[in-house]
């Protein structure tokens, strides 16, 4: 028998961790790899005591996505490695926290894991973390998936039942209608070739948040979409845009959503070198190499709005959500009416006092009008 010591001394820097390791390479195949390495590093601190608490999980993952180092660390608190073994069809990782150590296998459609620490609380706590990043899901067909990022290393997922377009369309003014439909059927292709940022602007109560969901639904076949709730740390943090721009399906784009983006696309807003970052990752050195997509929406006015975002071969689409004029809100109030002025879809729901509208009287309005 070869002491496994004996063996990694050979090469420069290669000890797995302080102190003796109870390891010998074995006459079998299996135990003559490298990944073996990283199993027995983490049964040697096992074994030592470094730990107390040992938690082992295996379970299906995403098998569109090709995991990394980079891409699992979203999922678990800051780590170092001691061993790394990556190929083709495979990743394994002997890693460690603070307070925890971790051994990691990752193929092609499954995951294995074990996790260690001094409390059995902290050790089921990161294996449920790893867990639930990493695991496939069971979406329903007639769902929309999407994450929300807060500035933490890791989103939640969040869902939402299928908006069709079809469903809601008449809850917009003619223009604004158009306009919503060409743009839901676009192509991945036609979206990365015609410009990267979306532009929704109008004032409050007229649609943009309904017309978003519509959208996510009519490209959620190749669109895998992020939404931020708070942009002024992600246009402060280049790592944070980096974050959000990296960790995305093969074969999808990133739609990166900015809900009440006013100060983000003011002319006058606080944030030029932000704005600048974010549109240098939908076009620029970064972005040449990225597959992401902006969509902001806000109240300003089309007036108020930076030039930068509006440049040809940027801007893929700039849709204004308007009130109805006098008679189109007539029309959608019917006998409730009649409406004097033009009104934001808002005020046309406040009018007949219902969140819905099933009336058969005139052409129905649906969904909701945030």
């Amino acid at each position: 028998m070869t002491d496994l010591n004996q063996l990694l001394t050979t090469f420069p820097g290669s000890t797995l961790i302080p102190g003796p390791l109870p390891i010998e390479l074995r006459s079998t195949d299996a135990h003559n790899q490298s990944n073996f390495i990283t199993d027995e590093g983490f049964l040697a601190a096992f074994y030592r005591g470094d730990f107390t608490y040992s938690l082992r999980d295996w379970f299906h993952c995403d098998t569109q996505t090709r995991y990394t180092i980079p891409s699992i660390s979203f999922y678990l608190p800051s780590f170092e490695i001691i061993r790394a073994v990556e190929s083709n069809f495979r990743l394994d990782l002997f890693i460690k926290g603070t307070d925890w150590w971790a051994s990691i296998g990752i193929m092609a459609s499954n995951v294995s894991s074990e996790f260690g620490s001094n409390s059995l609380a902290r050790v089921r706590e990161l294996s449920n973390r790893f867990h639930d990043g990493l695991a496939a899901r069971d979406v329903p067909d007639l769902t929309v998936s999407f994450q929300v990022w807060t500035g933490e290393d890791h989103p939640s997922t969040k869902s939402f039942d299928d908006v069709y377009w079809k469903t809601i369309n008449d809850n917009y003014p003619a223009s604004t209608r158009t306009s919503l439909e060409a743009l839901s059927r676009f192509t991945r292709t036609k979206a990365s070739t015609d410009g990267r940022v979306i532009l929704f602007h109008g004032p409050p109560g007229t649609g943009k948040t309904w017309a978003i969901r519509s959208l996510l639904t009519s490209w959620k076949n190749w669109a895998q979409a992020a939404i931020v709730l708070d942009p002024e740390n992600l246009l402060s943090s280049p790592a944070y845009l980096m974050k959000i721009m990296d960790q995305v399906l093969s074969g999808t784009t990133r739609l990166l959503i900015i809900e009440d983006a006013d100060e983000v696309v003011k002319i006058d807003g606080t944030r030029g070198s932000g704005l600048s970052r974010l549109l240098n990752a939908t076009d620029g050195m970064i972005g040449a190499n990225s597959d992401i997509m902006v969509l902001l929406t806000t109240n300003a006015s089309p007036g108020s709005l930076d030039a930068a975002l509006l440049r040809p071969g940027r801007c893929l689409a700039m849709i204004g959500f308007d009130s109805f004029s006098a008679r189109e809100a007539n029309e959608r109030l019917g006998c409730r009416g009649p409406a004097e002025r033009p009104m934001t879809l808002a005020e046309i729901y406040r009018k007949v006092g219902q969140t819905s509208m099933l009336s058969t009287e005139r052409p129905t309005l649906s969904g909701q009008y945030l």
